[in-house]
């Protein structure tokens, strides 16, 4: 009986305890620094005291790219897997990736192979701010 039990605590254990999250459904939005007196559209977020404004969000569904927002002054302009799949240069010109591996770990923020480092950590939200660019991390579930 002691055995069982302490079998069953070894595996909650050895099993229970991750230390990297893997992301499986979340959405990234690149944002860049901008001036205080730039106007651009209602997408403007504010961080760190700094004014920054969308470019691109990508959504993934269990590491495959579902949707992709590619921001514009009169707001952001959507498209479906199925579009972006149609639409190679828009693919190239962004760099997106239909697959990506994505994964949280103590401070740092993987994407595929980048390392950002994590500025901030909310609930369900990291920052990573790294030379006046901003990623903005979602998690979805």
């Amino acid at each position: 009986m002691k055995r069982s039990i302490f079998l069953l605590l070894f595996f909650i254990v050895f099993f229970g305890c991750k230390s990297d999250n893997d992301l499986k459904k979340y959405e990234i939005t690149k944002y860049v620094e901008v001036d205080e007196n730039f106007q651009y559209s209602k997408d403007m977020l504010r961080f760190d005291k700094k004014k920054y404004k969308p470019t691109i969000t990508f959504r993934y569904d269990n590491d495959t790219l579902s949707s992709v927002v590619v921001y514009k002054s009169e707001g952001g302009i959507s498209y479906n897997i199925l579009e972006l799949k149609k639409d190679s240069l828009l693919m190239e010109m962004y760099e997106i990736s239909e697959v990506k591996k994505a994964k949280i770990s103590k401070n740092i923020f993987y994407d595929d192979k980048k390392e950002y480092p994590i500025t901030e950590q909310r609930k369900d939200s990291v920052f990573c701010l790294l030379k006046g660019n901003l990623l903005f991390v979602k998690l979805l579930d």
